[in-house]
């Protein structure tokens, strides 16, 4: 995928049309990105490297790796914050996965009505901002904003951009969409925080303490999760789940084209 900028007028807005002094979309194109790596350093490039292998690892949208990853992006990008989330159309609602910007100073998709996928660059009272999206099918959107605008990143913050984002979206939609199988196989939403648990190496009593319940409701957990996946040990559940991610394509081939063309 390839982005190229293209102008979104103000007044198509539905709502807070006085809210943003600039709004643009971008529209995909064909093309190939030709300089890709030429203005990141070998630290750069070897940091990448680390994130990218780190969210092949994660289990779980929730799990506190992606907050860390995402202060690294942060810090190499030399940006203020950034959020990362899912946004589903169908009821309007949104899952934030990471914050570190005051949600409040955030775009809402229902301001945008726009079905590209790209990027929104605008400014407000508080500061400028970049909503990098891409629609997985019709159910859902994955989504980075940062607090920058597009227009003014530096050659080397729109190369880790286009690097990283494949990546970072094809980890939350492969999470998210676990989540969803889980669900659709019966297990409650508590059920499946203990799977993240048992998944990340945690044992019962440990799984206990970080859920605030005893170490018998766990292993009542347990049993309903055996049951319901028809597995008869932790070592079973944790086979079947990577069963599960790896039955579930979600590819990061991607290249992404950052700016003004």
């Amino acid at each position: 995928m390839v982005f190229g900028m293209a102008a979104y007028e103000l007044e198509k807005m539905r709502n807070d049309e006085a809210s943003f002094s600039k709004v643009q979309s971008s529209r995909y194109s064909p093309g190939t990105i030709d300089q890709l790596y030429l203005e990141m350093t070998q630290s750069d490039i070897a940091e990448l490297m680390e994130i990218v292998s780190e969210l092949h690892r994660i289990s779980s949208i929730e799990n506190n790796k992606i907050s860390i990853l995402s202060r690294r992006l942060e810090k190499m990008l030399g940006v203020g914050g950034s959020v990362l989330g899912i946004y589903f159309p169908a009821n309007r609602e949104h899952q934030v996965i990471f914050s570190s910007i005051r949600l409040e100073f955030t775009p809402s998709f229902n301001t945008y009505p726009c079905p590209l996928n790209g990027v929104l660059s605008y400014n407000c009272e508080h500061g400028d901002y970049s909503l990098f999206f891409d629609g997985q099918g019709e159910n859902f959107y994955t989504y980075l904003c940062l607090s920058v605008n597009v227009n003014s990143l530096l050659e080397r913050q729109k190369q880790i951009i286009k690097s990283i984002i494949p990546y970072l979206f094809s980890c939350m939609k492969k999470n998210h969409l676990i989540s969803c199988r889980l669900t659709e196989l019966g297990l409650t939403t508590r059920e499946q925080e203990v799977v993240k648990w048992m998944i990340e190496g945690k044992d019962n009593w440990s799984i206990s303490r970080i859920l605030n319940v005893s170490e018998r409701t766990v292993k009542f957990h347990n049993c309903n999760i055996y049951k319901k996946l028809g597995v008869s040990a932790k070592a079973e559940v944790i086979c079947e789940y990577y069963k599960l991610m790896t039955s579930i394509g979600t590819g990061a081939s991607s290249t992404y084209k950052v700016g003004a063309s």
